[in-house]
């Protein structure tokens, strides 16, 4: 009998149930504000057990399946006490909210004439953040970059939001008004009331057509050392040359432009010439190559005095029907200056062919050998071409040749 109330008493006390509190959270951490839901998995309690949740934010429950918000950024110890009659148990977990990346940025420069190209830094510039950028033109773009660039078409005065987000997905966003101001374009541009000068002595007078915003001021290089702050200039160049301008426009906003034309002004330097080929001959085409320096505005051909017509790109093309002396006159005209140039050139006569003679060596038939001589007496050089089939054969190039 007492075998079997010692088994009795074993029985009873293995059969006690363990009370375990445990609980899961559906996101261990995140971005303030944290919202958590916790779900109470504790085992071995009866339905007279009570629960008191610490959330580490200064706030608790006895609700069984509560809810709590995290708002700044820090590890939380949250802490579930069960308790059941004289049993009681104990767990925690921690929460992280995550510190939230910087969102600050430069822009450089924030006052500029059209077209602006604007560079743009973010100061936070952490592996894995992305950077969202709102330039205030209607433009957005999204990147890895922590500074971008990025151009502005039409002026205004813009304003920049940059939201920045880490590798947690916390984000910051910051926005500054009225940072970028995008002035009209300014523009460097003029004309000269000529580009040849005929002397030293001659005067150029400069017309400006630059435009941009505020008050414009000028400075004018001439090439020639000298410089002006007039709107309109008249200049005068003390020596022969050719000279380059530019014109620098800067406005009361802070914009400057330029403008160059390279070899601009000429001033009494240049030249009328032109090459005279190596041999003329009476009925063949010759070229006369005009070699001025520059570029002649217009250019006329004389040919004996008589105006020569048939001149291609500035050179002539000729055909002299008469051997003997001639002269070739070029007359250039460079802006209003004009220029000439006079060579006396020789035509030469062509040879007077008298034909040739032929004469076979046997009246028998194919094969026959037949013998050429020509009677050109000026002659001293000679192409035959016996082949009819092709007129570009040369085949002998001896006064007397023979052909079979």
């Amino acid at each position: 009998m007492l075998v079997v109330v010692t088994f009795i008493l074993l029985y009873c006390i293995s059969v006690t149930a363990q009370l375990t509190a445990n609980f899961e959270v559906n996101k261990t951490g995140g971005c303030a504000p944290l919202a958590v839901s916790f779900t109470n998995n504790t085992s071995g309690a009866s339905a007279n057990a009570t629960y008191l949740w610490d959330f580490g934010n200064g706030n608790t429950s006895t609700i069984q399946n509560p809810g709590a918000i995290y708002n700044y950024e820090k590890p939380y110890k949250v802490t579930l006490t069960v308790k059941d009659g004289t049993l009681s148990s104990v767990t925690t977990k921690q929460i992280t909210v995550y510190t939230p990346p910087l969102a600050d940025f430069t822009a450089t420069p924030v006052k500029e004439c059209l077209p602006a190209i604007i560079n743009f830094t973010a100061t936070s510039v952490l592996v894995n953040n992305t950077y969202t950028w709102d330039y205030g033109d209607g433009n957005t773009e999204r990147n890895y970059y922590s500074s971008v660039t990025h151009t502005y078409v039409v002026p205004q005065t813009a304003s920049v939001t940059l939201t920045v987000a880490n590798a947690y997905g916390c984000t910051k966003t910051i926005k500054k008004d009225n940072l970028i101001k995008i002035l009209p374009a300014i523009s460097a541009a003029f004309s000269a009331s000529k580009t040849f000068l005929c002397r030293v002595t001659d005067a150029v007078q400069f017309n400006n057509t630059s435009f941009g915003p505020g008050t414009i001021t000028y400075l004018w290089d001439f090439g020639d050392g000298t410089t002006s702050t007039l709107a309109t200039p008249a200049h005068t160049f003390n020596l022969k040359g050719t000279y380059t301008v530019t014109l620098t426009v800067t406005s009361s906003e802070g914009c400057t432009a330029a403008s160059t034309q390279n070899d601009y002004i000429n001033v009494d330097n240049f030249n009328s010439d032109f090459t005279v080929p190596s041999l003329i001959c009476r009925g063949s085409d010759n070229t006369f190559i005009n070699t001025s320096n520059p570029a002649a505005t217009s250019s006329e051909w004389l040919v004996d005095g008589a105006n020569a017509y048939y001149y291609y790109y500035s050179n002539l093309n000729y055909n002299f029907s008469i051997a003997g002396a001639h002269t070739i006159e070029l007359k250039n005209t460079f802006g209003s200056c004009r220029d000439s140039i006079t060579k006396k050139i020789v035509v030469n006569e062509i040879s007077n062919l008298q034909g040739f003679i032929a004469g076979k060596t046997s009246n028998c038939g194919a094969p026959v050998l037949y013998n050429y001589k020509d009677t050109t007496s000026s002659a001293i050089k000679w192409e035959w071409n016996f082949n009819q089939y092709n007129l570009n054969d040369i085949q002998a190039t001896i006064q007397a040749p023979s052909f079979t």
